[in-house]
């Protein structure tokens, strides 16, 4: 299939539970599937339109074989006279080839299977998930699974305070939702607090309040309801935010060539009982444990060109949905979370980064703050527009353009950059870049404009050593870099590019000077 950008969607389970997950893609009506990941255990769960098909695991317990031995249904000496029994459907086709089970109880079968592989996903507490969109099952690998009621009965099998725990925002609101399932009884509180909802949103406070029973069973009873299909929540942090379940939903996908059904290889019953067994899936890629989720948030973080791409809202989004954003991020990368990472630099980045957070919430959730920082974006967007729309295209001769046009940019700039407004400097000093991109001097301060913001930190670099190449004989540019990793507390890199500057200008003063005024 041809995958829409940015078709999926990385989180740990730390942070939305398995559960969370199901609620979320059910109501929203999502396809696709989860792909997770715990310790050594894998499982893929596919979705379609909400409602959970199929699962595979990578688990012994959850093959077919095992599944039938253990509830006595076949023997092993049946078993082994089926060639490749390790395989589900391969087993399940022979099973029926043979009579020894008819079609519908083999579904009921594949049915049982795959509850019993959501129900201990349901279980983990930690762990990785990546939901895609783009992944679909065969029609002849769909089921029917209640998993309403899996949901239902996994919460009712929990203590009130460890669900209780689910709910971070008291600001959240719950309405009742149309079509909600039918098949389920609720038990006499669970029926009561849903009677005290309609489809005006309440406030959790409101429902609290007024329940007549504990706040954690309250809270326990609203989350299964929710997880039942019966409620919808409104105002929290959810893994899926509503412009992007647009985006999900709207996303057309092109029938590229039908998928092979994902085969798990169990070894044989006579073989060791502690072999590996290896998950073998169609377009799975490789799985991301927390350290490169927390590599993919700092380069965006670093590299986004507005607040809106930092906190990944729309420039539209409104105030609550740039809370749970704001929230969701400060939960996940606080820098009080890796106080103990040994990587210094690593601790850096996240505070600059959370930094960097923190300032688009603060501006973005003040209504005049935003209208002046939409103003001022929508300005740069223009001048950036207007400069590509001058520029020559790129299957055409590039064309130079007159150099006293670069240096009035350019001027202008430098005036702005001595006068520290480095947001008006920016946007001068990157058309004098394009204009002349042959000037090591542009390069430099452009670069220098940018290491104001932490988010054009990488950038920033680039331009300077742009410049150095440029002019590899002028040592300015390299005490510029120089100032730039002493600005982001890169000392180790300034005392290199220091020492790499002596060796080729013995005798530059400035140079020594930085050196020795470095921490020892």
């Amino acid at each position: 299939m041809i995958a829409p950008n940015n078709s999926e969607i990385r989180g740990t389970l730390q942070e939305h539970s398995f559960a969370d997950l199901l609620a979320e893609s059910s109501q929203a009506g999502l396809s696709g599937c989860f792909r997770l990941m715990h310790q050594e255990e894998k499982a893929v769960v596919y979705l379609h339109n909400g409602a959970v098909i199929f699962a595979v695991s990578n688990l012994r317990q959850h093959r077919l074989f095992q599944i039938l031995l253990q509830t006595n249904a076949i023997t092993k000496e049946s078993l082994t006279e089926i060639a490749d029994f390790t395989n589900d459907f391969e087993l399940a086709e022979s099973l029926i080839a043979k009579g020894i089970f008819d079609k519908a109880t083999i579904d009921i079968l594949f049915s049982n299977q795959i509850e019993g592989i959501i129900k201990n996903l349901l279980l983990w507490e930690t762990g990785i998930w990546t939901y895609s969109h783009l992944a679909r099952a065969k029609e002849t690998m769909r089921f029917q699974i209640d998993t309403a009621k899996v949901l239902v009965d996994f919460v009712r099998d929990r203590s009130d305070e460890e669900i209780s725990r689910k709910f971070r925002s008291g600001d959240e609101k719950f309405i009742t939702r149309e079509g909600y399932p039918l098949n389920l009884n609720l038990q006499p509180m669970e029926g009561y607090i849903f009677s005290r909802l309609n489809s005006v949103p309440v406030k959790l406070q409101d429902i609290k309040d007024h329940s007549g029973m504990p706040a954690a069973l309250t809270l326990k009873v609203l989350y299964l309801l929710w997880v039942g299909g019966f409620i919808t929540r409104q105002n929290w942090q959810s893994a899926f935010s509503e412009s992007k379940i647009k985006e999900l939903l709207s996303a057309k996908l092109t029938l590229k060539a039908p998928l092979i059904k994902p085969e798990v290889k169990v070894a044989p019953i006579a073989a060791a009982e502690e072999e590996n067994v290896e998950l073998e899936l169609e377009n799975s890629a490789a799985e991301l444990d927390e350290k490169q989720l927390l590599n993919q948030y700092l380069n965006r973080v670093e590299t986004a060109e507005s607040y809106y791409e930092i906190l990944e809202v729309s420039i539209k989004a409104a105030l609550p949905e740039i809370k749970m954003a704001y929230f969701k991020l400060a939960k996940s990368y606080h820098p009080d979370k890796f106080h103990n990472e040994s990587n210094t630099e690593l601790q850096q980045r996240v505070q600059s980064a959370f930094t960097e957070i923190a300032r688009a919430y603060e501006t973005l959730k003040d209504e005049k703050a935003r209208e002046l920082y939409d103003f001022k974006l929508r300005k740069y967007l223009e001048s950036v527009k207007e400069q590509e729309k001058h520029s020559p295209a790129s299957d055409e001769p590039q064309q130079k353009v007159e150099p006293d046009k670069a240096k009035a940019e350019f001027d202008q700039g430098f005036d702005y950059l001595m006068n520290q407004d480095f947001e008006n400097a920016t946007p001068f000093l990157a058309r004098a870049v394009q204009m002349s991109p042959d000037n090591a001097r542009y390069h430099a301060y452009y670069g220098k404009a940018l290491s104001s913001a932490q988010n054009q930190r990488h950038k920033a670099e680039a331009e300077i050593r742009t410049a150095m190449k440029l002019d590899a004989e002028n040592p300015a540019y390299r005490i510029m870099l120089v100032e730039f990793y002493i600005q982001f507390n890169l000392l180790k890199r300034a005392e290199g590019e220091l020492q790499r500057l002596l060796t080729a200008f013995p005798g530059n003063k400035e140079a020594q000077a930085l050196l020795d005024s470095l921490p020892k």
